[in-house]
């Protein structure tokens, strides 16, 4: 219907265009016709003004040419006539005399414009009526062609218009009847059906449109199933869609022969036109209500299965729950509700962190370690040990969808597995312990022999290779067994972890010196360091440090040839005020097998045994590694491809310690890394020139620095000159003394190195100095050099480098004559290595004895400490440093480079925490000294020694220290054998640092 209006709408507007157009060009033409009279007339009135003047008779023929070109238009002229109209000029001579009415004829098909003159005269102007209106002809014609086209076009358009609603109707037809599951009608306001769809009349069984508009009342039954008339309701509802606009209701329809009722869903939506009509949507609900049956159906089953799955659920005793992928419950059953004491619809919805556990909101969570492929966590709560266990909920495209998690109070299984563990552990532990105890007493007894007479540069070479075997083997028999000591503290839980600040560059310097000094195959070495890693960090640096000594030493090992390389990174960790130190390391090795890598952190794990025969060590690093990294919440990974090397990375969360980066000259400085000799290895062999012409100068305010370095230089029979300060090194220098090398301690009190050398060189003083110094980083020459070294030696000194040094600044500027000469004399007497070590000990008692004050009173005065105060406190602490190192205590010498770095900061909290320990040290080093005058040839009463040592031991086993130390008082204060001094001695220093247990280990031993 609305196609048919449209079109007919379409046909009278192509008639009012085409009328209107005609009228158009009419106008146009009257227009143009009046507009161009008025311009011909205007242009005849200038013509004529232009004679408007009298003419007399005799000059009739003077204007005689002048008349007869004035023109309109092509084939115009002019006209004279006298007053009784008689022709006096024309352009027919035969015309010359007669009066204008004998001329009509002539004039025809002219336009004419006269003017009489003064005189009564006639002008006139005459136009062929052809030329006249030649433009308007023209225009008329244009018009005429422009309407013809227009008309054309307009008929082509309407030829168009009637193709394209007839395609219209057709489609809409089209859509209507293959409408697959919908009926669809028109109706009026009277509810009289207009038209409808195949559809419909299908679903009624009726043949045509006007069938179903005569029958339209009979397909629907007489009264509806909710008890209304049918007709009424009818024009009720097409009412309120013609307000309303639309409505949508169910309504019973019935087949004409009244066989079959059709519930139906009905949507009239009003359609607003020229004439208001509604369209009617009607949806056959029969296979709707099938399926709504059967969902009921089902939805009863389940509900029935439902209730029977949460009746044996609520008979397990239990807590199970389940929660969605938001880890908010779902369902719990009876047994969860006892534990939280709360009812099932009370929980429902609320987060399975409502547990209020330990484990809630961390990475602990039973559900996080659920996402990452682990399904079962232990945690402890309130006393409590728990297990859950977590299973993944998947629909049945295989997609996780929630979770299910049992849990169970394990506390007496744990407290009975714990138990027999225990047992087992202590069995095991006291056996390693005692065990590696007594090969490890031996041991240090067999290294400190062997190191004494690989100072003696006497001996012949075949001794001297066979003293270097036995060194070797011992120190890494030595390794062994500290590393079963820490694989039994690992089991037994007593690892502990140690956390204060540490330098990041000091950390990286010492481990690639320790690992490339012990490399002894020629492997490249490449060293890459993040200039923003921190400076400064918080943590347990030597079990750090061990990390990547492990890492480092087995890339070495398993490599062959090639290349290591190390990377230390860092990145923001996701712990607050935390930052993770990342440690690369790779290799061109051996690499390894996925089965390997699976088994590496496994205890003695080795591979390979046929081709690594030669590669020495227990296995156990790497383990003890995995344990440290998880101690650290920390992470390790693995890449290792068999034949081309492995990658290790670590990751370990450590404090920022605020104090900023390493920057880009100090990273670079320790990536230009300086090996000072590929092949050292310590008590390696070497020759020392005799040097008696050389004279040396040593500055150290240490005792013990002073003895140490002159007993190293002592075998070249150098003149040796040593000083306490930098103020007696300046004397020296004023009395016109000259060195060869000045060995100058580049941390002093109250004048330190630095300074004391830029006074010496500002005297004009050109000759070598070296800088002796503890905390000599690899890329620190830099600085050095700028302060007027010309070297320096790290603390304790490397025999070999210091060799290098003697022999660079001293050795090598003498004339040939002059060392040769030398040579023959050759060395000096060997020293006596006992003696020096009994001085070595006495007078690092010396050194102490000065210290000791120093660190009482920073501890007791730590809250008003002075910054002189601290100043003089790191001091000591640089010295002791030294102090410790030459006596073999590598871990108080730790100690006191941490105590010197925070008395440089100011950090008070960390001298409170430590300086209590370097106190304890340095009596027990004072006290060493004095036991040591006391020693007897034999131990006389040694049934009282007995008797001591079994105190020591059962308080030990009680951990009474109180006990044990006053025991070991009273036997320090007698006269024992050297041998028994040592006892007590170890003894009193296991009590010092509280290990219980190898002093219990040590005191029994001594009772057998």
């Amino acid at each position: 219907m609305k196609t048919f209006c449209s079109f007919v709408a379409a046909y009278f507007h192509v008639l009012m265009v085409g009328a209107a157009f005609i009228s158009m060009v009419v106008f146009s033409y009257i227009l143009v016709r009046d507009i161009e009279d008025d311009h011909l007339r205007k242009e005849a009135d200038m013509l004529l003004s232009h004679m408007d003047r009298s003419i007399a008779p005799d000059q009739v023929e003077l204007y005689k040419d002048e008349v007869l070109n004035m023109r309109l238009a092509d084939g115009g002229f002019g006209i004279l006539l006298n007053d009784k109209q008689e022709v006096l000029i024309h352009p027919d001579s035969s015309l010359i005399g007669k009066k204008i009415d004998e001329g009509r004829l002539v004039l025809e098909h002219n336009v004419v414009f006269s003017k009489e003159m003064a005189n009564g005269w006639v002008i006139a102007v005459a136009a062929p009526e052809k030329e006249y209106y030649k433009n308007l002809k023209i225009l008329a014609e244009y018009m005429s062609g422009l309407g013809a086209i227009f008309i054309l076009l307009f008929a082509v358009f309407f030829v168009r218009i009637i193709k394209i609603n007839k395609t219209i109707d057709k489609r809409m037809r089209n859509m209507l009847d293959l409408a697959p599951s919908i009926g669809i009608c028109f109706l009026n306001k009277n509810a009289e059906i207009l038209d409808c769809n195949k559809k419909l009349l299908d679903m009624f069984a009726i043949s045509s449109v006007k069938e179903y508009s005569e029958k339209f009342t009979e397909i629907s039954p007489k009264y509806q199933p909710s008890g209304e008339r049918s007709s009424k309701k009818v024009h009720e509802y097409v009412h309120k869609a013609f307000v309303e606009g639309s409505v949508c209701f169910e309504w019973m329809h019935t087949r004409l022969d009244k066989t079959l009722q059709i519930p139906c869903e009905v949507t009239l939506v009003r359609v607003e036109d020229e004439e208001d009509f509604i369209v009617g949507y009607i949806r056959d609900l029969r296979e709707y209500k099938t399926m709504l049956g059967d969902i009921c159906k089902k939805t009863l089953e389940l509900e029935s299965m439902n209730h029977k799955y949460e009746s044996i659920l609520d008979a397990i005793p239990l807590p199970v729950s389940v929660q969605d992928l938001d880890a908010k419950w779902t369902f719990v059953n009876t047994a969860t509700e006892a534990l939280l004491k709360k009812k099932r619809e009370d929980i429902i919805g609320l987060p399975c962190c409502s547990w209020g556990f330990n484990v809630c909101n961390t990475d602990d969570c039973a559900i996080v370690c659920a996402k990452i492929g682990i399904k079962q966590i232990r945690f402890l709560h309130e006393g409590v040990s728990y297990k859950a266990n977590v299973e993944c909920i998947k629909d049945l495209d295989g997609k996780v969808t929630g979770y299910v998690e049992i849990l169970q109070d394990v506390t007496e299984v744990e407290r009975m597995a714990k138990a027999e563990a225990e047992s087992a552990s202590r069995a095991k532990s006291a056996f390693l312990a005692r065990t590696s105890h007594e090969i490890r007493t031996p041991m240090n007894a067999i290294l400190g022999v062997t190191e004494i007479q690989l100072q003696d540069s006497s001996l012949p070479v075949s001794i001297r290779e066979a003293f270097l075997m036995i060194y070797n083997s011992s120190n890494l028999l030595l390794g062994i067994i500290n590393n079963i000591l820490d694989l039994s503290k690992i089991e037994a839980d007593k690892m502990e972890l140690i956390f204060a600040k540490y330098d990041v560059a000091s950390f990286i310097n010492d481990a690639v010196q320790l690992n490339i000094m012990q490399n002894s195959r020629k492997i490249e070495f490449e060293l890459y360091v993040d200039e923003n890693v921190p400076s400064e960090l918080i943590g347990d640096e030597i079990r750090v440090k061990q990390i990547l000594n492990n890492l480092l030493s087995n890339a070495f090992k398993y490599t062959k040839k090639g290349r290591v390389k190390l990377s230390v990174l860092s990145e923001a960790s996701d712990k607050n005020g935390y930052t993770d130190l990342i440690l690369h390391v790779n290799d061109t090795g051996q690499g390894m097998t996925e089965d390997q890598v699976s088994e590496l952190f496994t205890e003695y794990a080795r591979f390979n045994m046929e081709s690594n025969r030669s590669i020495e060590g227990t296995g156990l690093g790497m383990n003890i590694v995995q344990h440290l990294v998880r101690m650290m919440k920390g992470k390790i990974s693995v890449n290792s491809e068999l034949g081309k090397g492995t990658t290790f990375t670590v990751c370990l969360p450590q404090q920022n310690a605020e104090t900023g980066t390493l920057g880009p000259k100090r990273a670079e400085s320790l990536m230009q890394l300086r090996v000072l000799d590929k092949s050292k290895n310590k008590g390696a062999q070497f020759i020392r020139e005799y040097m008696p012409y050389g004279k040396v100068l040593i500055v150290d305010d240490v005792e013990s620095n002073l003895f140490v370095a002159r007993g190293l230089m002592m075998p070249y029979g150098l003149t040796i000159d040593i000083v306490s300060s930098g103020f007696d090194a300046i004397e020296k220098i004023k009395n016109g003394q000259v060195y060869d090398i000045i060995f100058m301690d580049h941390m002093m009190p109250k004048m330190d190195g630095f300074e004391t050398t830029k006074i010496i060189r500002n005297m004009g003083y050109k000759n070598p100095i070296v800088a002796l110094t503890a905390n000599a980083l690899i890329g620190q020459a830099k600085l050095f050099l700028e302060s007027g070294f010309d070297e320096f030696v790290s603390k304790p000194i490397d025999i070999r480098y210091l060799n290098s040094i003697l022999n660079k600044l001293i050795r090598d500027k003498q004339p040939p004559e002059i060392i040769a000469e030398a040579r023959l004399h050759g060395p000096a007497k060997p020293v006596d290595q006992a003696l020096a070590k009994d001085s070595l000990i006495l007078m690092s008692a010396q050194d102490a004895k000065k210290a000791l004050p120093v660190f009482e009173s920073a501890l007791k005065n730590i809250k008003d400490i002075s910054d002189e105060e601290l100043h003089m406190f790191a001091v000591k602490a640089h010295s002791m440093k030294s102090v410790f190192a030459n006596i073999g205590e590598s871990t108080l010498s730790e100690m006191a480079l941490e105590l010197e770095m925070a008395g440089k900061k100011g950090d008070k909290n960390i001298i409170e925490l430590k300086t209590q320990g370097i106190i304890d040290a340095l009596v027990l080093i004072i006290k060493k000294s004095e036991v040591r005058k006391k020693t007897a040839e034999t131990d006389s009463n040694k049934a009282y020694l007995r008797e001591q040592l079994e105190i020591i031991g059962k308080a030990c086993k009680n951990y009474d220290l109180k006990t044990a130390d006053r025991a070991v008082e009273i036997l320090r204060k007698m006269s024992w054998t050297k041998e028994t001094t040592d006892i007590i001695d170890r003894i009193a220093e296991y009590l010092l640092s509280s290990d219980f247990e190898e002093a219990s280990l040590l005191a029994n031993g001594g009772v057998n």
